[in-house]
């Protein structure tokens, strides 16, 4: 039976040229593409994929949350996460519990690999960030953001993205005031004083791309 994989990545023409790539393997189907990491999560709820192909920066819900979230309600699906970005959000992926890291910049033979080692219950990361990824975990494995509730990660991406307070609160389904008071928990969590701030830390730990 073919792996079934759901495809999260919010630029088009990457998407359709993983699409084409994949589908070319005999034993591999895309069951469906998400743009976003919180469609992806809706996804997975509603028809739960064996392997999520996962962007590790996305807009509404990054993929790090996104893989959070997936893998803490269907532990069973498999992930794999890919990026052009650093060792640090390589990182982040797989403490979030991807079980693959692969550089957008890998081989298509890369990709395919990591699909087929984390549905066989292997890890996989590709043999061009090995190197990055054992640099990460020697300089550590913790940071400021690890202090945030999963909420408040929410938060601070969307707010990043330059979204208003009644918008956050009509996408996380809260109120306007738990949103200023989570906004206001985020920055004295991070000993950040202005939005401006917020949004630089959050496209440097990558949480956020700078044109989200």
């Amino acid at each position: 039976m073919a792996i079934s994989v759901l495809l999260v990545q919010d630029h088009t023409t990457t998407l359709e040229g993983w699409r084409v790539l994949l589908e070319a393997e005999d034993d591999i189907e895309i069951c469906c593409v998400a743009r976003d990491g919180r469609t992806a999560v809706d996804l997975v709820r509603g028809s739960p994929p064996d392997v999520v192909v996962m962007e590790a920066v996305l807009p509404e819900l990054n993929g790090v949350e996104a893989t959070r979230q997936i893998l803490a309600e269907t532990p069973r699906v498999r992930l794999v996460g890919l990026s052009v970005h650093n060792d640090r959000l390589m990182g982040k992926m797989m403490e979030a519990g991807a079980s693959a890291y692969v550089g957008r910049a890998d081989s298509h033979g890369s990709l395919v690999e990591a699909i087929r080692q984390v549905q066989a219950g292997n890890q996989y990361v590709s043999p061009q960030l090995i190197g990055a990824f054992g640099d990460y975990i020697r300089r550590s494995l913790s940071g400021r953001s690890s202090t945030l509730t999963p909420r408040e990660r929410e938060v601070l991406q969307l707010t990043a993205e330059g979204k208003k307070a009644k918008e956050i609160a009509a996408a996380l389904a809260v109120s306007e005031t738990t949103v200023r008071s989570q906004v206001w928990a985020v920055r004295k969590k991070l000993g950040l004083d202005s939005s401006a701030a917020l949004t630089k830390y959050a496209v440097n730990e990558g949480i956020t791309s700078p044109n989200p």
